[in-house]
């Protein structure tokens, strides 16, 4: 990056974030690993100076990549979530790869009655977002990775940054893996309402069966990864079966954002809940 750049990136952090963020780069040099800051937008917020959080605060908080306002299609998600409640429900959105808790933060604040899943499978991650999340009653932090079949994980590139983990499954891995519809069924009451999947390449697991969950939710954001792996096809199954539904494809920031056309919606408010089971 350029130095006018990078000037340029520093002062709009300390506009839209908080005028002490870009202090950041001295952390690992003055000896502390953490900063603990008022995010505009976020509340009070701890993150990593030496690692890659400071992304994922700039694509959520700055350049508010989850902010659905400017698309006339948040009036029918609003409309949803209305819905949900007043049927007695509880909206369910699962946030799939919740690194440090930004994007918990931001939908509990859109979406505050909505049970929020955060699901993380890095350990230190996890450990953040439970500490930035804690204030939140209705966010769970959920120390497991996502797919579309119940087993077992282990993250196969500890040596990259903190936002890059990638998961593959492993029969002796620790990490657990856990269904959407398992984690929806956990919530008394609970209702898909929507997802965002940001899994650096395991989406290719997650949609490659037990899909009906698409016919409940409302709204998707996911991020593609093949530009990170190249020939990987790892956005070749989510492709299939999002366009075999009734959803609009919108562009948000690095994400691509689907939202259910009103006619298309399942109204699952309308169902009895469903019984976690073990």
């Amino acid at each position: 990056m350029r130095l006018s750049d990078l000037v340029i990136a520093n002062l709009r952090d300390a506009l839209f974030l908080h005028p002490a963020f870009p202090l950041r780069h001295f952390g690992p040099k003055l000896g502390f690993a953490e900063m603990s800051l008022n995010i505009n937008g976020a509340g009070r917020f701890r993150f990593r100076t030496n690692n890659s959080d400071a992304i994922i605060l700039r694509e959520i908080f700055r350049d508010r990549g989850y902010d659905m306002a400017g698309f006339p299609q948040v009036t029918d998600v609003r409309a949803r979530y209305d819905e949900i409640l007043d049927a007695g429900r509880v909206p369910v959105i699962i946030d799939g790869g919740a690194n440090i808790g930004g994007a918990a933060v931001w939908f509990a604040r859109t979406f505050p009655a909505a049970a929020i899943l955060s699901v993380e499978p890095e350990r230190s991650n996890a450990a953040l977002c439970r500490r930035n999340v804690a204030h939140l009653p209705k966010v769970q932090v959920v120390e497991a990775a996502l797919g579309a079949v119940t087993g077992h994980g282990t993250i196969a590139n500890m040596e990259e940054k903190a936002w890059a983990f990638q998961v593959s499954r492993s029969e002796d891995g620790e990490i657990p893996v856990v269904t959407i519809p398992e984690l929806v069924a956990s919530v008394p009451d609970g209702v898909l309402f929507g997802a965002k999947i940001d899994i650096e390449g395991f989406e290719s697991d997650v949609f490659l069966q037990n899909t009906a969950w698409l016919d409940d939710v409302k709204f998707v954001f996911l991020e593609p990864h093949d530009w990170m792996l190249p020939g990987a096809k790892t956005s070749r199954a989510f492709q299939r079966q999002l366009a075999a539904r009734d959803f609009d494809l919108l562009v948000a920031g690095e994400n691509l954002l689907y939202v259910a056309a009103a006619a298309g919606a399942t109204a699952a408010a309308d169902r009895p809940a469903e019984t976690a089971t073990a």
